[in-house]
């Protein structure tokens, strides 16, 4: 039986929405221990955004396994010759157009996700240029990760192991930046993340434009 990519999609919803639910608990206790949150007092969803969406450890394993997984169940075969002929001549914007569809919509589930939990929980609906620009950041790193896998898709030619590769390359990331953990260093490695997705994305473009891909 082939279950239909919209049921597949609203399972995944459910799943992910729950296991958001289960941190945001962990987190209020995890705040509570430490004496910053009140029994009783509801954490303001602007901390609970920041912690799940500008957060290497989250980012580079959660966020990188759920992302995976969406990419998996609404996969395209770009890199066929059916597929690459019928976008001529415009390869490249068609994979940007693709890209930004699905980096946005995903981003923008997780933000919605990630916003309405603590507001249903109690906090206060209170936004501030903090908010908008940590969800910018994290659509910025779910868009380097796409061009990770077209990258990949590109040049090995291979979709689940292009998919696999994301995983890989953000695992190694974390872990080389274990040894010097810091907040500082968990920023500087998150915004050099968005810079790398720039240069994926000349480096796509030329492979495109000259037609290496085919």
């Amino acid at each position: 039986m082939i279950i239909p990519i919209p049921i597949k999609l609203v399972i995944m919803a459910v799943f992910y929405t729950v296991f958001k639910v289960i941190v945001y608990h962990d987190v209020v206790e995890k705040y509570r221990w430490f004496g910053m949150l009140a029994e009783g007092e509801a954490l303001h969803l602007q901390i609970f955004v920041v912690d799940s969406l500008f957060n290497l450890q989250q980012i580079m394993f959660i966020q990188t396994f759920f992302f995976v997984m969406y990419l998996f169940v609404t996969h395209k075969p770009i890199t066929t010759p059916t597929f690459i002929l019928r976008c001529q001549p415009h390869y490249f914007r068609k994979l940007l157009k693709m890209g930004l569809k699905r980096a946005g919509s995903y981003s923008i589930f997780v933000i919605l996700v990630s916003t309405l939990i603590p507001i249903i929980y109690g906090s206060p609906i209170e936004f501030d240029i903090g908010y908008f620009v940590t969800s910018l950041q994290f659509f910025l790193i779910i868009w380097t990760m796409f061009l990770i896998y077209v990258t990949l898709l590109l040049v090995i030619k291979q979709e689940v192991l292009s998919m696999i590769g994301i995983g890989v390359i953000n695992f190694v990331i974390s872990v080389a930046t274990l040894a010097t953990w810091s907040d500082f260093v968990e920023m500087v490695v998150l915004n050099l993340y968005i810079v790398l997705g720039m240069g994926l994305m000349g480096f796509i473009y030329f492979k495109c434009k000259k037609g290496e891909f085919i």
